[in-house]
């Protein structure tokens, strides 16, 4: 499968986009995430890659009111789709049912590109459901393990602390027995400190984790509307951090 474009090769990419009005159509579809940008290699024309399945050339694209086409259908080695989605395909057969239904019987290779196209796209949309149910298993796994994570008790912190004041105050810190209580005290809080960073570091690994798991199943799509979306939402209405 072609590689995802990267900022590098945005300017190739670019040069590759349809005219206007389709240029602005195409970014538009992409900045929502709907459709994102797959090179080809050095001197062939990248491919727009929709989330319904199409797979269409950069600079053929088309895009109207009645959905995404291919302006043509060139040969090479990729497969190609005329339209974005199978619903551009199962359109354009009834409307080819209603308006010349002879037709079909004429030109039976038309039927067939259409027919291979949808099949294709429903094949593309098995294997990146598959690929979601893989990502699902490994996001479980880390969760688990995020479970597994023993927590020591912050709150013990206190009770150290408030002893320290109260030998302090009692003068303890000028006996040797009171010296050595109160360095046990500060000891503990020393360790439950480190037990606390231990913890907030596997904790932190495994939430990168998840990010990196994240970034691999969005690929070069644009999510970032989407990701903003439920931040907003997680945020509250305050815009507060609802989960620290």
């Amino acid at each position: 499968m072609a590689e995802p474009v990267d900022a590098e090769d945005a300017a190739e990419a670019n040069r590759w986009l349809p005219p206007s009005p389709h240029r602005e159509r195409v970014l538009a579809l992409i900045a929502a995430g709907r459709a994102h940008i797959e090179g080809q290699g050095h001197g062939r024309p990248p491919l727009l890659v929709h989330e319904d399945g199409g797979v269409l050339e950069l600079p053929l694209v088309r895009i109207e009111s009645n959905g995404v086409v291919a302006e043509s259908k060139p040969d090479g080695v990729t497969r190609l789709t005329k339209h974005s989605d199978v619903c551009g395909c199962t359109d354009e057969i009834e409307a080819w049912l209603k308006d010349d239904p002879a037709g079909l019987e004429r030109d039976p290779e038309r039927l067939n590109v259409l027919l291979a196209d949808a099949t294709y796209m429903c094949r593309r949309m098995g294997g990146r459901l598959d690929a979601y149910r893989e990502w699902t298993e490994q996001v479980a796994a880390v969760v688990e393990q995020m479970h597994d994570i023993a927590r020591p008790d912050a709150g013990g912190v206190d009770d150290d602390a408030d002893g320290l004041r109260q030998q302090a105050a009692a003068g303890a810190a000028t006996r040797a027995e009171g010296k050595e209580e109160m360095v046990a005290r500060a000891e503990a809080i020393r360790e439950l400190a480190n037990g606390l960073e231990r913890t907030l570091r596997r904790y932190r690994e495994a939430a990168t984790e998840l990010g990196a798991l994240f970034q691999l199943i969005q690929g070069a799509r644009n999510w970032d509307g989407d990701v903003a979306e439920r931040l907003s939402a997680l945020r509250g209405p305050t815009g507060e951090r609802r989960v620290e």
